[in-house]
């Protein structure tokens, strides 16, 4: 039972750490965005694929129900800096355990 137990364990921090990375990568896309979209100031070139991604994410890429008086561009700024940098706190947290397992004696 408790073999059981700990596979189903390992099973469900892989997932976690799976789901985590992908939320990691999904954060830096939307910050170079950002980044993208607030260096250029007049507009972004249409011919520049990643341009064309941070327009669409500052214009189209926030739902409903976040607050009206914050235009689209501030929305998203405001939940990438919550809901990215608590990604960013358990993915430095990944990493340093990864590496204290990796570095401990056999």
């Amino acid at each position: 039972m408790r073999l059981v137990n700990s596979v189903e364990t390992e099973m469900l921090r892989s997932e976690w750490e799976n789901w985590l990375m992908d939320e990691s990568s999904r954060c830096e896309q939307v910050g170079i965005a950002l980044q993208e979209a607030s260096s250029n100031v007049g507009g972004l070139k249409a011919d520049s694929v990643k341009g064309q991604l941070a327009q669409k994410i500052v214009n189209d890429g926030f739902g409903s129900g976040t607050n009206k008086k914050l235009g689209k561009s501030d929305n998203l700024r405001q939940w990438y800096e919550e809901y990215c940098g608590s990604c960013r706190v358990d993915h430095d947290a990944l990493i340093r355990h990864r590496e204290d397992l990796s570095m401990a004696p056999l």
